[in-house]
This record gives structure tokens, sequence and C-alpha cells, in this order.
């Protein structure tokens, strides 16, 4: 009975080792719901954009974001922040990195989480070339070659992800990955997070950056 209990409590503590071990591992889960609500919120922005300016007689090409306001990126921040919550995130981690949940960098850290997703989709792992990590799992990525312009790398399939990632503050190369990764680990989320909080634009910055982001994802 006493060598029973004792192995018993022995597998407890391997147990407990490994989930402690494997805390930062990235868990399946499927929150494609989560990234296509916010790509509807930036078009409904985008849609706004053009009504606004229309209205006041700006042509569609060039939008009037000069006075965009909190109530112009409401939907967007707010999808943002439930897309960041589902890796693990609080709102009190958010608050820590944005200051308040009212901050319309949520917004642009939503839309790089949502982009570089989709990359992962077609098998392209994003990696900031700053510190050579990757966006995807926030583990040390050793470059195997120089990006071209900061841009083109062999094997990406387009130049879509430099662009709009660029519009949110992050320079990233793309490389095909060895293998398949489920999701964004939350380390990897925190570290995007951080890079998006240090460039605070404000509203009109914001509104901009999302206007760019959407263009180069040729979502209007």
């Amino acid at each position: 009975m006493k060598k029973t209990l004792k192995l018993l409590l022995s597998l407890a503590v391997v147990v407990n080792l490994t989930s402690c071990d494997n805390e930062e591992e990235i868990a399946p889960f499927d929150n494609s719901a989560l990234i296509e609500n916010l790509k509807n919120e930036a078009i409904k922005f985008q849609e706004n954009a053009v009504t606004k300016s229309s209205n006041r007689s700006v042509s569609t090409n060039s939008l009037d974001l000069n006075n965009a306001d909190e109530s112009d990126l409401e939907g967007l921040r707010l999808s943002s922040i439930e897309l960041i919550k589902s890796y693990g995130i609080s709102e009190e981690e958010i608050i820590y990195e944005f200051g308040s949940l009212d901050n319309p960098g949520i917004a642009e850290a939503g839309l790089a989480i949502a982009q570089i997703e989709d990359q992962a989709d077609y098998g392209v792992e994003m990696i900031d070339v700053s510190t050579e990590t990757s966006l995807l799992t926030g583990n040390y990525h050793e470059l195997a070659y120089a990006p071209v312009d900061g841009i083109i790398v062999e094997g990406v399939q387009s130049e879509v992800y430099d662009c709009a990632l660029q519009a949110v503050g992050i320079t990233a190369i793309g490389e095909l990955m060895t293998k398949g990764i489920n999701n964004m680990s939350r380390s990897a989320v925190k570290s995007v997070l951080k890079k998006v909080a240090s460039r605070y634009l404000g509203w009109v910055g914001a509104a901009i950056a999302t206007y760019e982001f959407g263009d180069c994802m040729s979502w209007w």
C-alpha cells in the first residue's frame, strides 16, 4: 500500500513538472472565427471612413482620417481584445502593456496577430528582423539568409505580409516552416503587444495604420 502511494505521488510530481515546463507550448485551438470577426470589423472601419470622407467631398482614394476618434476603431479594438484573450492573455496583461483597454494600439496588435496567423496557415513563419525571433512561437530563430531590402525572402508567397506588418510597426521576413504549428504561442503574442505598444500613435495614427494594413491585405 505504501509503495503504491509513493508511486502515485511520484507520478503526480512528474506530471506537475511536465505541465510547468510546457506552460509556453502552443496548444491547438481554433480562433478562426475571432480572426474573421476582426477582419469584418476592419472592413466596417474602412466603409465608414469612405462614407465620412465622401460626405466631406474627399476622394475615396485619399481618405480623410485626420478626425479619427475612438468610435471609428471601437469594433476593431473590441474584437482585437477578444482575439488576444484567446491566447490566454488576461485583460490585466493587456492593460499593463497599453495602459488601458481603450488604447487604439490594441486594434493594431489584433491586426498583426491575424496576419501572423494567416501566413502560418500558408506554411510561412514570420521572423522579427530586429530580434531574430519567431513572431509565431516567440523563440529565437537565426536567419539563414539576409532579406533583400528587408522584404523579399526566397520561398515566401508574396510581399503582402511585409507591407501589412510594417503598417503596424513590425518589420519581419517570412520563412517556410519545417513543421506545422497550430497557433501563436502566448509568449509570441505578448511580444507583439510590447512591440506595438512601444509606438503609440493615437487614434489618427492607428486609423491610418489600419487603413494601410487592410490595403496591403487587399481587404478593400
